[in-house]
């Protein structure tokens, strides 16, 4: 692991094979701020969150090695063409122009299936769902597949309460059935969904 700001940041460029460039669009900054940051003339102070964001990692880590991110491999099951991106296990495709207009990396998106009715109506059982495995650093009122410590695969929007913490919630109505949940330690966020069904309405 890198030992300072700059070099972690090199660090987690390298491992997601981004270029400069491809970062600095990543994060909305110039391609000579990041080659800045990287040579250690910047801290880049004022960009630190949108700059973890577009790593995949937290700013704690970013800026003093903590919280460190999981380690990353691309899908095996994702499956790019020069129009599309779609998975072996899924019967969808992206179009391959959306990915890029969002800036999101085809070979870190997961394909899978909303196996119950607990975010209805935003998403019903079967929807196809499609998440970004680099956003995993928590958002409010962002929606997240969520790896619970029993092992059980979830799909929730994330609140943060008032004594600060992140509650799963449902956007199921019936809380008999779908009841909001706190999280636990050693949960894991897998990514951020980022489309649905015929809908990109998270982005």
């Amino acid at each position: 692991m890198g030992t300072n700001f700059a070099e972690r940041v090199k660090e987690r460029r390298t491992e997601l094979e981004l270029s400069q460039s491809a970062l600095a669009k990543r994060a909305k900054v110039s391609q000579g701020t990041i080659a800045q940051i990287e040579l250690g003339l910047s801290q880049g102070s004022g960009k630190i969150v949108d700059l973890a964001f577009a790593l995949g990692v937290s700013p704690e880590w970013l800026l003093y090695g903590k919280n460190p991110p999981s380690e990353l491999t691309k899908s095996a099951d994702t499956q790019t063409s020069s129009d599309f991106v779609t998975n072996t296990a899924s019967g969808i495709a992206l179009k391959k122009s959306l990915c890029v207009s969002k800036n999101w990396d085809c070979e870190y998106l997961e394909f899978m299936k909303a196996n119950d009715e607990s975010m209805s109506p935003t998403i019903t059982t079967f929807d196809d769902v499609v998440f970004n495995r680099l956003e995993t650093n928590k958002q409010e009122n962002g929606i997240f597949v969520i790896k619970r410590t029993s092992g059980t695969i979830i799909i929730r929007r994330l609140i943060l309460d008032s004594s600060q913490r992140w509650i799963y919630r449902s956007d199921n109505l019936d809380k008999t059935r779908y009841s909001d949940v706190f999280e636990n330690i050693g949960d894991e966020i897998l990514g951020r969904v980022v489309w649905r069904g015929g809908d990109n309405s998270f982005n």
